[in-house]
């Protein structure tokens, strides 16, 4: 799900499908088939640039027609993307590494190798952030949105963390890991060992607060083919 100041794009994975939509009342606005397989979606002006499953190619789509503008080389799976300034980051799942394509000239301008496999790309407070994964375990890397370079690490040893999310109001990010919801504080770079809340034996697939209300909200997948779930967790 992306949403920019007029419309929420909901990307259908394995539907070759993105769905334009009004996001007070969900109506369909526009529908745009035969994309590939996409997986997240990101928009500057009039472009969409649309990430894709074992397709070495970010799409570049008409954010109005659906039309496929063009498409730029990648090393192969894509994932999440961000767009800080006039550089497009995607997440290069194939070499854990970011790409910053520089979107004033249309050229891939950054290849960040990052030593291990690469998931929950985001940008806050104006820099970039990025699990990176090895055999076991995962660290928290914060990134220059500019140039590319690492700023600080944070090593959580053996935990595998996923799903990262950052709370504005906090300065802080959250994340799931070992069938639990974890913070971290951004601003003093500090791990808080205590969970939040268990999540149990969900196949947990995202998880996300509500910045008005606070509360917090988790997928369970289950099996993937299984009609899933949405919990609502009290924040107190």
């Amino acid at each position: 799900v992306y949403q920019d100041d007029n419309d929420l794009y909901l990307v259908v994975n394995n539907s070759a499908r993105i769905a334009v939509v009004n996001p007070a009342t969900m109506r369909l606005r526009r529908d745009f088939q035969n994309l590939g397989s996409p997986r997240y979606v990101v928009r500057k002006d009039n472009r969409l640039f649309v990430s894709q499953l074992f397709d070495p190619h970010i799409w570049v789509v008409d954010a109005q027609s659906g039309a496929v503008l063009d498409k730029w080389e990648t090393p192969g799976w894509t994932e999440r993307m961000a767009i800080a300034d006039s550089i497009l980051w995607v997440e290069d799942r194939v070499n854990g590494a970011l790409l910053g394509f520089d979107l004033s000239g249309d050229s891939l301008r950054h290849d960040v190798a990052l030593g291990g496999g690469v998931s929950d790309l985001h940008l806050a407070a104006g820099h970039l952030y990025v699990f990176r994964h090895a055999s076991v375990g995962s660290d928290l890397i914060e990134i220059n949105a500019a140039t590319g370079f690492a700023m600080r690490t944070y090593d959580f040893g053996a935990r595998d963390a996923s799903y990262l999310h950052y709370v504005a109001d906090e300065d802080a990010f959250y994340f799931w890991s070992d069938a639990k919801i974890f913070k971290f504080r951004r601003s003093d770079w500090t791990f808080q060992p205590n969970a939040i809340a268990n999540t149990g034996s969900a196949n947990v697939g995202g998880l996300y607060r509500d910045p008005l209300l606070g509360d917090w909200y988790y997928t369970d997948v289950l099996d993937f083919a299984t009609r899933g779930w949405l919990y609502r967790l009290d924040p107190m």
